[in-house]
């Protein structure tokens, strides 16, 4: 089942900033990853959405923001609640898809532990601090 981000998501919970700067902008909330290649300004970690890749690559965090310009440092939901997602269903865990969306569905190759998150209400997610 697919999990909807919501036009106005928001922390409900402490979070633990993660460093890192988009490598190319981030045009909606959604997860990212370590860029394979590529540098970020000031020598953070290089950071990519996770959008139709094809692949799942290395997760680093949920950007909740709504948009992130190359450069700047998204906010990232580690360790933290964010409201405002659909079809969540509370106590099951949340991975990421080849295609970049949410899903409570096991991607083939994965296993329960590279889980992002769980549904804590129908509304919101526990994102684990990866």
């Amino acid at each position: 089942m697919a999990i909807a981000a919501g036009t106005k998501l928001r922390l409900t919970t402490e979070s633990e900033p993660k460093p890192g700067a988009m490598q190319s902008a981030l045009t909606a909330p959604g997860p990212v990853a370590v860029a394979a290649t590529g540098v970020a300004d000031g020598g953070s970690v290089p950071l990519i959405p996770i959008v139709g890749t094809g692949t799942r690559p290395s997760y680093w965090g949920f950007a909740y923001n709504q948009a992130v310009a190359a450069g700047d440092q998204p906010s990232l939901a580690n360790g933290a609640i964010v409201e405002g997602f659909t079809g969540v269903t509370p106590g099951s865990l949340v991975f990421v898809s080849d295609t970049g969306t949410l899903t409570h569905t096991l991607p083939a190759g994965l296993a329960n532990a590279d889980a992002i998150g769980i549904g804590v209400r129908s509304t919101a997610i526990y994102f684990f601090d990866k």
